[in-house]
């Protein structure tokens, strides 16, 4: 099911709600988030999608928290995906299986237990592990 309603690219939100009213340029904006004034042209033009870290500096330069920021991203990030005419229109998840995707359990566990022991002390085995789960998934995916 796509979804019609789409959000509003946080580029325009910045333009229209933030730096109009404040009489704000995109080139006080880069000085103020020490950003090149050429990232925060292609965000605001939709041309680039906001990072966390970008996000971070937004929240300081403009206030908000970051997560608000991040939020706005997702959120037409989300509709983006949904409205895409290459996904199968049949409701399934055309992402594969975090677990199984490339790497085997096995290895995963393996890359784990050689952080838990490099980090050892302080956390529980088990909270060790699931907040380690989602990095060494990503290192062990990238070796692939």
């Amino acid at each position: 099911m796509t979804n019609t309603n789409k959000p509003t690219h946080v580029g325009t939100i910045l333009k229209e709600d933030y730096l109009a009213p404040m009489g704000m340029s995109p080139s006080d904006l880069a000085l103020k988030m020490r950003l090149p004034e050429g990232r925060v042209m292609a965000i605001l033009n939709g041309r680039e999608k906001l990072k966390i870290l970008t996000a971070t500096k937004l929240a300081s330069a403009l206030g908000h928290h970051t997560g608000y920021w991040m939020d706005i991203q997702k959120r037409y990030d989300a509709w983006a995906a949904e409205s895409s005419e290459e996904l199968p229109q049949i409701g399934v998840s055309q992402e594969p299986d975090l677990a199984l995707s490339r790497v085997s359990m096995a290895e995963l566990s393996r890359e784990t237990e050689k952080v838990i022991k490099a980090t050892q002390g302080g956390a529980s085995r088990l909270s060790t592990m699931v907040k380690l789960w989602p990095i060494c998934y990503q290192c062990v995916s990238t070796r692939n």
